[in-house]
């Protein structure tokens, strides 16, 4: 069975381009285009591994991630256009992998694996 991977997104051309990306992949993707709407998901779907935005107009990824932590040991990966020190020091406190928009997608997909095989170990 395929791993299932939630993304949350307020941008349609990255859940597009990432769900292609992830499906082609061997992945099954689930994705919301925002933050309510994703941690429904997560709740109802049970991913093995959430990819999260951080800029959202409904909830900041920071507070979503906080809730997801609550209710699920999903490794959660930030991939997101914030670029500064402190905001990636940040995401690697509170999630397992901070990702920068743009992004090469095969290193998106290697990063995926290494938290899905660090799980499972």
């Amino acid at each position: 069975m395929a791993d299932k991977i939630l993304v949350i997104d307020d941008d349609e051309d990255v859940l597009l381009f990432i769900g292609v990306l992830l499906q082609q992949s061997g992945f099954e993707v689930l994705k919301a285009k925002a933050a309510v709407e994703g941690l429904r998901l997560a709740q109802e779907q049970k991913p093995d591994l959430v990819l999260l935005d951080i800029m959202m107009p409904d909830m900041d990824g920071w507070e979503v991630s906080r809730r997801l932590r609550g209710t699920s040991d999903a490794p959660i990966v930030f991939v997101t256009a914030k670029t500064s020190v402190e905001d990636r020091r940040k995401g690697m406190e509170i999630g397992d992998d901070y990702v920068v928009k743009p992004f090469d997608a095969a290193d998106l997909v290697a990063r995926i694996r290494e938290q899905l095989h660090q799980r499972s170990a």
